[in-house]
């Protein structure tokens, strides 16, 4: 499995995830995704904030790769990425009806 930062030049407006899934509103700063390939396996994309937050935009994994951990693993991505930049503080926000992504969170400590 290989992992790549991309550090993205432009904020993207609307990527398409799978045809169930949209990237949340476009990023306005300076966006970073991460990824994890074989083929498509999940990514997550963030962006540092004006005030110094580092937030997760979104995170997916692709139904067949899923249960596997790789959430995780993008998550703990993003988290080490923060330990090598001065940030306050790691933002993560989902829906209240998200309960994968509300479990992976509070695995977190969100």
């Amino acid at each position: 499995m290989l992992y790549i930062e991309v550090p993205l030049k432009e904020s993207p407006v609307q990527l398409s995830k799978d045809a169930e899934y949209i990237l949340l509103e476009p990023v306005e700063q300076k966006p970073v995704a991460w990824g994890a390939f074989e083929s498509k396996i999940g990514l997550i994309l963030a962006e540092r904030e004006w005030n110094d937050s580092f937030r997760v935009w979104d995170i997916l994994v692709w139904k067949k790769y899923r249960r596997r951990g790789l959430g995780s693993k993008l998550m703990g991505t993003a988290r080490n990425y923060t330990t090598n930049v001065i940030v306050r503080r790691l933002v993560v926000e989902t829906q209240s009806s998200n309960y994968p992504a509300i479990s992976l969170s509070l695995n977190y400590g969100f």
